[in-house]
């Protein structure tokens, strides 16, 4: 079964053409990266720089080989006209949002690797102990500095640059004091 693809802009829906016909469309710049792009029995679409494959690659791209968008095997049922529109098929929307019932994430496409996080370090400032900390949050503990009052619970903060502000009400002398936690990354 060949596939059938369909674009629109605006209010004018175009289609349909099949997969080697919409690369092609896309190539010659009728397509454009923020029309609508959807498949045959399928009612939602999405952006057209969001179906994999369907523009030429990028520098960032070069290392990903050009394929046709994907089609589906031929022995595949149809789209039934009852399936939910969520129920789109994550080769087929690489960048879309996943459908709801989709457990674990999209898998990146060749040649692309996240950039490293980088790990950050805090700082106990004015009304803190720190407990621990393991590059991207810091766990802490409130301290009174008038009477040296530590809290027993732990508080758990993003690591940030700048410095966090809090306040924090001792018990035992019954005033509301500073907290100061820095961040650097």
């Amino acid at each position: 079964m060949v596939d059938q693809w369909f674009y629109g802009r605006n209010e004018t829906k175009v289609g349909p053409f099949s997969s080697k016909e919409l690369r092609d469309l896309a190539t010659a710049g009728t397509i454009r990266p923020t029309d609508t792009v959807w498949k045959a029995g399928i009612e939602k679409g999405v952006a057209a720089d969001k179906v994999k494959n369907l523009f030429a690659p990028t520098a960032a791209d070069a290392v990903a080989p050009a394929v046709e968008p994907p089609t589906e095997p031929a022995d595949a049922p149809p789209p039934s006209a009852a399936a939910p529109a969520s129920s789109l098929d994550s080769n087929d929307y690489a960048d879309s949002e996943p459908p709801s019932d989709h457990v674990g994430k999209i898998p990146m496409p060749p040649g692309r690797q996240l950039e490293p996080t980088r790990k950050g370090r805090a700082t106990a400032g004015r009304g803190a102990v720190i407990v621990s900390q393991d590059g991207h949050a810091v766990q802490f503990r409130k301290k009174c500095i008038g009477c040296g009052h530590v809290d027993a619970s732990k508080n758990r903060m993003i690591i940030r640059n700048g410095t966090t502000r809090l306040s924090y009400y001792c018990p035992k002398c019954r005033k509301l004091q500073p907290v100061e936690v820095s961040g650097h990354l």
